[in-house]
């Protein structure tokens, strides 16, 4: 018998990478150790905007240069946005890079992509401008703003199930009110 987070955690992960998300998972750690980069983007890019988004983050984060880049660049939009004067700073927040063994990683880079969305729209749109295509993100990564949508609304079907599986290990499974099932099997054992 399989336990409640374990359940959820095969839920998330069917529904970010399909049915099979083992052999998806092993796929992109397979090109990754041989450092097929462009073949790892194309596996990714085959799962829409969440891969794309994907791609972008691993773009960034790709080096230090680039990730102090990006920061550099947050903050000088957080200076031309003066009407965000009431709102937190987000300038000095990082992209969250996510992996293919645990996918409340992607989800906390969704999230984290909803919070820098401009920011990083006009970071790639200004990294078209570069000479070097090595220095821009790949056009087929580029997010529409159908694509931010989509982002929004599986961030928005994550939410509950990233919630239950962080309450889980907060400590909210522990009372007995909320029952345990090791109790009710080892009854059942004895009887």
């Amino acid at each position: 018998m399989r336990c409640f987070g374990h359940i959820l955690n095969l839920v998330a992960q069917a529904f970010l990478y399909g049915d099979d998300a083992a052999s998806f998972e092993l796929q992109s750690e397979a090109y990754d150790m041989l450092e097929r980069v462009e073949e790892d983007l194309e596996h990714w890019r085959a799962k829409g905007p969440v891969r794309k988004l994907h791609n972008i983050v691993k773009f960034i984060r790709a080096s230090p240069q680039r990730t102090e880049a990006f920061k550099a660049h947050a903050r000088e939009q957080e200076e031309v946005d003066t009407y965000k004067l009431a709102e937190e700073s987000t300038a000095e927040l990082e992209v969250i890079q996510n992996n293919a063994t645990r996918w409340n990683l992607t989800y906390m880079m969704i999230e984290r992509a909803l919070v820098k969305q401009s920011e990083l729209n006009s970071f790639i749109q200004e990294l078209g401008l570069e000479a070097d295509a090595s220095k821009r993100v790949p056009t087929a990564d580029i997010l529409t703003s159908d694509d931010w949508k989509v982002l929004r609304e599986v961030s928005h079907i994550l939410e509950p199930v990233y919630n239950m599986t962080t309450m889980r290990t907060q400590g909210w499974g522990t009372s007995g009110g909320h029952g345990r099932l090791w109790e009710a099997i080892r009854e059942w054992s004895l009887s």
